[in-house]
């Protein structure tokens, strides 16, 4: 997981029963999340409106609306972050998922307040904790619906994305693991995960990929081959559009840490 430059902003919206103005475009270089506390309230997501409610996990990037309805009977609250990124446009993680112990996020909440506002407290130690609080629970609200609610063809299916994501996996091959075809493959996908099965097998292999450009002293060449990326250019390409630095780069920031 590569980390924000910044927290910029921490915030705390109180909706009103008949608001104005709901439902900002999140701009470039800006990964935003939404932390639902209380309330009702509606977000467009891939062209539908669905609810949320407490404890509802919005990851916004760039291009992305924040929550644009509320229920005029039941208002919503949420905790809003203002995270300055790379300008990207992939997301770390789904769009919606959910907090499941509302107390918790709530606790959580306050606490992320008390120390934001503190200035004797050091901001990136904040910065990092609050986003790594939030990432944990967007990927364990998922990784618990898959294991739970999901058929057993997309387990399947998740299951050779993570073990053979170096082999040159077609969308046909994946489905007809699952006996599925690649639409409903795709559908399916999208409603227990959030993604697509491409860009699960594409952050799969990038995950293999920063692995190995921190532990092993393997060529860039080398790596693209052994995450199953077609070329190192590809690689290279690939890895810079999603996390704003090359393979190269992003190593010798890393051994710059060790």
């Amino acid at each position: 997981m590569d980390l924000p430059k910044q927290l910029q902003r921490l915030s705390m919206f109180y909706c009103q029963p008949y608001p104005k103005g709901l439902g900002q475009i999140v701009q470039p270089g800006i990964e935003m999340v939404e932390l639902v506390t209380q309330g009702k309230g509606q977000v467009l997501n891939a062209g539908q409106w669905v609810p949320v409610e407490a404890g509802t996990l919005l990851w916004h990037v760039a291009g992305d609306m924040t929550i644009g309805r509320t229920d005029h009977q039941d208002p919503y609250v949420c905790m809003a972050m203002h995270f300055q990124v790379a300008d990207m446009s992939q997301r770390r993680v789904p769009h919606i998922s959910h907090w499941m112990d509302t107390d918790e996020a709530r606790q959580f909440a306050r606490e992320s307040f008390r120390y934001f506002v503190d200035d004797t407290f050091d901001a990136q130690t904040m910065m990092i904790y609050i986003y790594s609080r939030l990432y944990f629970q967007a990927r364990l609200y998922h990784y618990q619906l898959v294991a739970s609610n999901a058929p057993i063809g997309l387990t399947q299916v998740m299951q050779v994305i993570d073990q053979r994501y170096h082999e040159p996996l077609l969308l046909d091959d994946l489905a007809g693991i699952a006996n599925w075809s690649v639409a409903h493959l795709h559908d399916v996908f999208k409603q227990h995960t959030g993604t697509s099965p491409h860009q699960a097998l594409l952050r799969r292999r990038l995950h293999a990929a920063r692995e190995k450009l921190i532990a092993t002293n393997d060529c860039v060449k080398t790596i693209a081959h052994l995450c199953g990326f077609n070329s190192a250019a590809s690689f290279c390409r690939t890895f810079k559009q999603i996390t704003g630095q090359t393979p190269t780069n992003y190593r010798q920031q890393h051994a710059h840490l060790k």
